[in-house]
Formats: structure tokens, C-alpha cells, sequence
């Protein structure tokens, strides 16, 4: 959490106490994983994060994640920018690379991120 105070605008309170409402709660179950954007009811989002998954890019990923971020290479413009080799891909893991809908993803007018934490290498 650190890591993304330092390089955003955003500011986290650790908070022990209490595990309901809309808030980040992590667990350490079902591999390195979270959902995309805050809970729709305002429970808890959880970002799940085993022992394998405890390095500095793999939480910074799962924490975009929670706050609301796709991956990269999910964009509705993405072939533009890359080609996807279905053929390269486990079949567990093509449906990280299907592409979002126009009206769910925002990129606010980013540009095409080939060096971003959400972008799969």
C-alpha cells in the first residue's frame, strides 16, 4: 500500500478492527487474485494473496485490480498495439487475454501502457 501512496494521490488507513463495509481486505487463499472495481453492494473487496504471490509487481497488480484497474492487454483498442497468440496461451488462462467492452473500461485518453503493472508479458 505504501508503494501506491508514494506514487499516487491515493492515501490507505490500515485498519485492524473491522472488516465490513468498503474497504481492501486481503487474505492469503486461492492464489495471487482480486476482482476488478469496489464492490457493488459496498461490501469488502478481497485481494487474495498466497505466499507465492508476496512480491512488490504481483500485489501492486492486485491491488490496481481492486481499485478499478483492467488488465492492459484487456483494452477494446489492444489490437492495435499487440497481437495475441491464442495458440501460446493455456487454454486456463486465454480468458486473461479477452477484450473488455467499450462501456466497461475507461482509459481516460491514456495511451497504449506496454510497461504497465497490468499489462502481461
Amino acid at each position: 500500500m505504501e508503494h501506491w501512496h508514494n506514487i499516487t494521490c491515493l492515501n490507505f488507513e490500515r485498519r485492524d478492527d473491522e472488516i465490513r463495509g468498503n474497504r481492501i481486505v486481503f487474505t492469503d487463499v486461492d492464489g495471487c487474485a482480486s476482482n476488478v472495481g469496489r464492490h457493488p453492494l459496498g461490501e469488502p473487496q478481497f485481494v487474495s494473496l498466497a505466499p507465492e504471490c508476496i512480491r512488490l509487481g504481483v500485489i501492486a497488480h492486485e491491488v490496481a485490480h481492486a481499485l478499478g484497474f483492467w488488465h492492459e492487454q484487456s483494452r477494446p483498442d489492444r489490437d492495435n498495439y499487440v497481437t495475441v497468440r491464442w495458440e501460446n496461451i493455456d487454454r486456463d488462462s486465454k480468458g486473461q487475454f479477452l477484450k473488455e467492452l467499450p462501456t466497461d473500461v475507461d482509459n481516460g485518453g491514456v495511451p497504449y501502457d506496454y510497461g504497465s503493472i497490468m499489462h502481461y508479458r
